[in-house]
Parts: structure tokens; C-alpha cells; sequence
């Protein structure tokens, strides 16, 4: 079920000459490689050139959430609020009746920017960045100057929940099917992949620097007082879209790289999310959980069942980004 996004997209210019030339095409290396004269492998789909590169997942029945004597088992070497114990259970079973398709990768810098471009849309001149171990500043920067090192295949990060809203209403007018972040639910459900241990790969944290960028050895040389992974994935903070080995579904830094906003309005633990994989649309509206953890984000919070947050919908920082949700049948017109 993919819910449509709030934002009323304003009419749009070039989008035409989007479709019809398909810009340039994304700069990402997999990309490049599976999308040359559009010949995906079954079961993917993609809109046009610019447009994300995305994995038709099953409808299916899973469990969403972590036992609660598994939450806070790993360490962590600062005060946390309490409350986070109580955000990922109780498991639920959740049950998705519909086919969907869900980002490959998470939406990279070079596909918001031919957004960007087709629209005019602008962002606010603020972005969260590191300033130390434990400390952010605010740069007073776009996004397009998210104060860390990047190339356009990397995540777009510096952006809100509204502007990935209104990046989803632009596919939508564009292509004629229906995009919009994921559900908490599609998320969680794609990122298991139909696992159902604690990681997408399995229970074990040390493979973590296989198939995500995370704290690493590499971060903590420079940001030693964050939890980190007995590994290094080489990466200081974040690096190019599928760099690291895919789930079991062949989607891409659903773990690390950058956190990523769902469609939910945040609620403090899974009873008030609907059992149909739908978003969760009461609540605290203004504010909105994240999935996946980021390049920072140490063990306790890499796992399938994490609920990042809450962060206000407008907030933008260096740590997160969003991938998107479709459709499958595309409607009859754009």
C-alpha cells in the first residue's frame, strides 16, 4: 500500500523534456551497468533515466519488531534515553497484500538534483553536521553543500521529509505511477528480505562492514566515543549507492549509509501502526521515525527492527537521506 504523498506538488516545467530525453543518465556504477538500453533483470523497473532504480517485492505476512529482551542486549557507551527501549516492540504481524516496489538504492545525489533542476525547488539554507564526537552545528548550508565529502552516487542526505515528499509527488507526475517514501511496515518487511534475525544478513554484527556502511574502524579513528563495529568498511561517512553486498532481495544499504525517512507520523511503539503495512497517519504528525541507521550508527541501532527518531519532518542533517516506494500498476495517465 503506498500512501500519496501530503504535499501538493505545484505545476511543474521541463518535466516533459524529462521524459522524453530522460536527462543524463544517473552517474551510479550499478546503475549504469543493469540500466544501459533499459534491460533490467526481471522483476525490477525503472521510469525513466533519472528516475530510481526500483525492486518489485512479494506480497507476504511477517513479523515486525524485536522480542523485547532483545532491544538494548548490545552495548552502548552513552546514556540513551529510556524511552527508546519501548520504540520497537511489540512485534506485530503484519500482513502486506499487494506486490510493491521499493528503491534498489537510496535516492542519490545526481537523481535529486535532475529534480531539482526540473523544478525549481529549493530547500532551506540549514543542514546538521558533525562538529565533533558527539556534537552537530548548524552550517547554514543546501544540500547540494551538505558539508561532507560526496559524489553524486552517493545518497542525497541535507534533505527533509517534505522535500522527499515532493520529490515522490514529481515522479508521480512524471512517470503516472504512484511514488511516495515507504511505510515503516514496507520498509522493515523489505529490509528483513524474509529474514528473521536481528540483521538482514543474520545475528552476527561482525559481517556488518559486508553489507553496510556503519561505524566503523574507520569513523572511530575520527569520532572515537561513538559505538562502532569491530570492522572497517573504509568509508569516514557516506559512501557511493551499492558499494556493500545487497539483502537477499537485492536492495542496497537498507542498513548504514544514511538513515532514511519513512510516511508514518511517529508513534512510540508498533500498537498504533496499522496491521496492513499501511503508514501510520495519527499521532505525532509533525515529527517522523527513520529506518536503517547511517554511516554513525553503531550495532544497537543497525538492526532490522531499529525505529530511528523522532525528528521533526523539516529537520535536515548530513546523516539523512530517504529511497522510495511504488506502485506497481502505473495509472492510465500522468
Amino acid at each position: 500500500m503506498i500512501t500519496v504523498p501530503r504535499i501538493m506538488l505545484l505545476f511543474l516545467t521541463g518535466f516533459v523534456a524529462v521524459l522524453s530525453g530522460c536527462a543524463q543518465q544517473s552517474s551510479d556504477p550499478l546503475q549504469v551497468a543493469r540500466d544501459l538500453n533499459n534491460d533490467l533483470p526481471a522483476g525490477f523497473l525503472r521510469d525513466c533515466a533519472v528516475c530510481p532504480e526500483m525492486k518489485i517485492v512479494p506480497a507476504g505476512t511477517f513479523t515486525m519488531g524485536t522480542p523485547a529482551a532483545q532491544v538494548n542486549t548490545l552495548p552502548w557507551n552513552r546514556p540513551i534515553k529510556s524511552a527508546r527501549i519501548l520504540w520497537e516492540p511489540p512485534q506485530k504481524k503484519v500482513t502486506i497484500a499487494q506486490p510493491f516496489a521499493i528503491g534498489v538504492f537510496e535516492v542519490t545525489r545526481d537523481q535529486f538534483a535532475e529534480f531539482v533542476k526540473a523544478t525549481g525547488h529549493t530547500t532551506e539554507l540549514h543542514c546538521m553536521v558533525w562538529a565533533g564526537d558527539l556534537d552537530t552545528l548548524d552550517n547554514g548550508n543546501p544540500w547540494a553543500d551538505d558539508g561532507i565529502p560526496q559524489g553524486n552516487d552517493h545518497p542525497a542526505v541535507c534533505v527533509s521529509k517534505d522535500d522527499a515528499e515532493t520529490y515522490a509527488a514529481w515522479l508521480t507526475q512524471i512517470t503516472g505511477r504512484t511514488y511516495a517514501l515507504p511505510t515503516e511496515a514496507q520498509w522493515e518487511y523489505a529490509s528483513r528480505a524474509g529474514s528473521t534475525t536481528a540483521y538482514p544478513w543474520g545475528n552476527s554484527g561482525a559481517d556488518a562492514c559486508t553489507y553496510a556502511n556503519i561505524a566503523d574502524a574507520t569513523l572511530a579513528a575520527v569520532h572515537p566515543a561513538r559505538a562502532n563495529h569491530a570492522c572497517d568498511d573504509t568509508y569516514l561517512y557516506t559512501s557511493p549507492a551499492g558499494m556493500r553486498q545487497p539483502n537477499a532481495w537485492g536492495l542496497y544499504d537498507m542498513i548504514g549509509n544514511a538513515w532514511e525517512w519513512v510516511a508514518d507520523c511517529w508513534t512510540i511503539n508498533h500498537d498504533a501502526l496499522p496491521a496492513d503495512g499501511a503508514a501510520a497517519s495519527t499521532g505525532f504528525c509533525d515529527e517522523s521515525p527513520l529506518r536503517g541507521g547511517a554511516y554513525g550508527t553503531g550495532p544497537l541501532f543497525t538492526r532490522s527492527s531499529t525505529r530511528g527518531g523522532p525528528k521533526s519532518r523539516t529537520m535536515r542533517q548530513s546523516w539523512i537521506g530517504f529511497r522510495m516506494a511504488a506502485e506497481v500498476e502505473k495509472s492510465s495517465a500522468p
